[in-house]
């Protein structure tokens, strides 16, 4: 295997180690709603959240690990993001508290993504294609294949961190057109209500007008 076809198998090796999820779901009030994740040990992990529409834009968060210890916490923010790495293997939560509203509804646009560490050397390993082991490969092509697997391994937290960009902007994106929607809705809602009053008091007025010349006149 030379070093272009071990490039190509690294990288898809790296990109197969993602577990990307984005979801966006509503929580009634006075509920919650937790997600469940699988992970190794040692696993790189990235949360992050934002309310989208409902009441103040706010909600509660909390993650813990399989032994029931809380990693990370936050109380009634409309966004929250976090890192960090799995220190045992086992089922993580991720929870979504609304039990503090008593009216409002809320949508949430959520985003997790784990990157498991792991040695790509035993893609390497066995016998080359002359018949000789690893173990013998001479020292250049061991340190090639180490900085190209550094340098695999850094695209991907770049490619990472642009696709956790751009779930960032589109969750920004479905909030601001969420409040645009509503503030829309509100002053079409006040203007005929205002249109209304208008109309209601020049009748009012009118016929108060009518009914004193038509006393005068009897007069």
């Amino acid at each position: 295997m030379n070093l272009q076809q071990l490039s190509f198998v690294l990288l898809l090796c790296l990109i197969f180690t993602i577990n990307v999820n984005a979801i966006s779901f509503t929580i009634e009030p006075h509920k919650s709603v937790c997600f469940y994740e699988t992970l190794q040990t040692k696993s790189k992990v990235h949360t992050d959240f934002q309310v989208l529409k409902g009441g103040k834009l706010d909600i509660s968060f909390s993650t813990r690990d399989p032994r029931g210890r809380q990693i990370y916490s936050l109380k009634q923010k409309t966004t929250g993001n976090n890192n960090f790495m799995s220190k045992i293997a086992g089922e993580y939560s991720f929870c979504f508290d609304n039990t503090f509203s008593t009216v409002s509804t809320k949508e949430v646009n959520f985003n997790f993504q784990s990157h498991s560490k792991r040695s790509f050397a035993r893609f390497y390993k066995g016998k080359g294609g002359d018949g000789t082991n690893d173990s013998q490969q001479e020292p250049s092509t061991q340190k090639e294949i180490g900085k190209l697997t550094g340098t695999l391994e850094t695209l991907s937290e770049n490619i990472d961190e642009v696709r956790e960009l751009q779930m960032y902007l589109k969750a920004r994106e479905i909030a601001h057109r969420n409040t645009t929607e509503s503030t829309n809705s509100r002053i079409l809602w006040w203007s005929l209500i205002a249109t209304f009053l208008i109309v209601a008091a020049s009748l009012a007025q009118i016929t108060y007008l009518r009914n004193i010349f038509a006393k005068t006149r009897r007069v």
